[in-house]
């Protein structure tokens, strides 16, 4: 009898401690991550702009984005190398639509999964006359 009540307390205890010892900041685990940088773009037009720089060997985690808008247009945030994210340009999440005096407000300071890939900048393109601004959450490791 005791023997089964210390091998059950040990399981417990092994179980237990197991769960906890990834901790809830390691990018790419499956426990979530509360981004800690944010970047914002103002007077957005039709070109690319960059918002994160790439830095070799590191990923950009992003969390979560808010867009205002003062026209019609549409927002997207994509990867890729070089100036302005100019060489492998790719999308990375939502392409988000925007109608005059809306805000998409940043809902979720989680990781959820968007990340580019290593060494990759990160940057927005707006269309239209829509996105006025942008602002990404986001970590970069």
């Amino acid at each position: 009898m005791m023997r089964a009540l210390a091998f059950v307390l040990g399981f417990c205890v092994g179980l237990s401690s197991s769960v906890f010892a990834a901790g809830p900041t390691q990018p790419g685990s499956t426990f979530n991550e509360v981004c800690t940088q944010a970047v914002t773009a103002n007077g957005l037009v039709t070109t690319t702009v960059q918002l994160v720089a790439a830095v070799t060997g590191q990923r950009v985690y992003v969390c979560d984005i808010e867009v205002a808008s003062a026209g019609a247009g549409s927002v997207q945030l994509e990867y890729g190398t070089g100036a302005l994210c100019a060489t492998g340009l790719t999308l990375l999440g939502t392409l988000w639509t925007t109608v005059a005096g809306s805000i998409k407000p940043a809902g979720d300071p989680f990781w959820r999964g968007q990340v580019t890939p290593v060494s990759n900048a990160l940057c927005v393109v707006p269309t239209g006359t829509g996105p006025t601004s942008v602002t990404v959450f986001y970590d970069q490791y």
